[in-house]
């Protein structure tokens, strides 16, 4: 049975998800570098770098929404780019999938 969902439907599916499961990462401030730490159970999980506007992501997370939700490098790339903006106030640019922060 195949299932149809709208964009919107399914941009808000992905954000609920995002919010339930990463909307309460602790936020470290590097200000020697300019940069700002995500983490969850002591892990980083986001970093962003104010001086370059860049957002680094990683692939636990980046490769999890693409997978389940069949989108490709460049579309869950903007899509965590617009809700980490959104969610943390980061005014980033471009975006990253890396192993680990």
């Amino acid at each position: 049975m195949k299932i149809l969902i709208t964009e919107s439907k399914l941009n808000l599916i992905i954000k609920n998800w995002l919010n339930k499961n990463y909307g309460d990462l602790e936020k470290f401030n590097r200000t020697e570098f300019r940069e700002i730490y995500l983490s969850k159970n002591g892990r980083f999980k986001i970093m962003y770098n104010l001086r370059g506007k860049q957002l680094y992501i990683v692939s636990e997370i980046w490769n999890f929404i693409s997978d389940i939700f069949g989108l490709d490098y460049e579309e869950t790339g903007k899509f965590l780019l617009d809700w980490c903006n959104n969610e943390f106030g980061f005014r980033a640019k471009v975006f990253y999938r890396v192993n680990e922060i």
